[in-house]
């Protein structure tokens, strides 16, 4: 006679179980919950551009498929994404970047991770202002680090030098920048942030610069991305990109870091046993997302104004 068998818990690993679910997808699947319901449900959760991706983007995306390209990539994209992205830098920002500093990840967020867990050791310390977005701190949960909050409502949510000098430890291993920051929409000042990034250099503390929203900045503030920083301000920095906000991508999860050769290849190594390559075609349409004629752009991003033309985050 068989027995029923004992219920038992799953196992979770000690590195999961200290991880905390995303509020955001939690937010949105309650959201996509009560509409199934046919409530009306005004969702803040996840950021949503409310305009569509850019024709040409998605053109690009058909012609990719009909050209056959559906077949498995280099770990850190095509050839032609990486050389799209290095000229992009190059053209907004006058900065040269070599494919060997390159690679296309599958979304902003898998860049974070894979330079968080590339470089972060048990103990180590990591640095973020708050309000901050939520995965930075379990990401570096997960790689065994010890998030560290800087707070920042005293100066009206907006990051500086001073503050981050106070929060140094003997332990700090990297920070987190995020301008335009997410939640709190505030843009660190130029010049404020080479003075971070010169105290940083200066303590050997490397740097991840999370630039989702680059260029969700309206006047006074200018578009400006870490990557424009003299070579010497560059040796631990890490952008983190993502094509989701700018271009209406979402969905299409693509991402890309530029980092220093050597974080770059410890970071391929641990793409190529996740996720291996981002997907084939978000690559070929990512690509033209970024050499793209600008007549193109959503018009929101051709204007000085918010939300010019009904195009906003949601």
């Amino acid at each position: 006679m068989m027995t029923k068998p004992a219920a038992t818990s799953f196992p979770v690993s000690n590195n999961v179980s200290k991880m905390q679910p995303s509020s955001t997808l939690a937010a949105m699947q309650a959201a996509e919950a009560l509409r199934a319901a046919g409530v009306n449900v005004v969702d803040f959760g996840a950021g949503e551009p409310d305009f569509d991706t850019p024709d040409n983007i998605k053109q690009a995306a058909i012609e990719a498929m009909r050209a056959g390209q559906t077949k498995y990539t280099p770990t850190a994209g095509t050839r032609q994404l990486q050389q799209a992205i290095i000229d992009f830098y190059a053209r907004e920002f006058g900065v040269e970047y070599e494919r060997s500093q390159v690679m296309g990840t599958s979304g902003g967020k898998q860049a974070v991770f894979n330079a968080v867990v590339s470089l972060i050791n048990p103990g180590d310390e990591v640095l973020m202002a708050k309000p901050y977005w939520v995965t930075f701190p379990e990401i570096v949960v997960f790689a065994g680090g010890t998030p560290v909050f800087i707070e920042t409502e005293e100066t009206g949510f907006l990051l500086n030098a001073d503050q981050i000098e106070q929060a140094i430890t003997p332990r700090t291993r990297l920070i987190i920048l995020n301008s335009p920051s997410n939640p709190s929409g505030r843009v660190i000042p130029t010049a404020e942030f080479k003075r971070i990034m010169e105290l940083l250099t200066e303590r050997g503390i490397y740097v991840i610069s999370d630039e989702c929203y680059l260029r969700f900045v309206y006047p006074p503030a200018q578009v400006f991305s870490a990557a424009s920083l003299p070579m010497e301000l560059r040796s631990r920095l890490c952008i983190a990109g993502s094509f989701s906000k700018t271009y209406a991508m979402t969905g299409w999860r693509m991402g890309y870091t530029l980092a220093p050769r050597e974080w770059t290849q410890a970071m391929l190594k641990v793409q190529s046993h996740s996720t291996s390559n981002p997907n084939s075609i978000a690559q070929r349409a990512a690509a033209e997302a970024f050499n793209g004629h600008k007549s193109q752009w959503p018009q929101c991003w051709l204007s000085t104004q918010p939300d010019a033309d009904g195009c906003s985050m949601r």
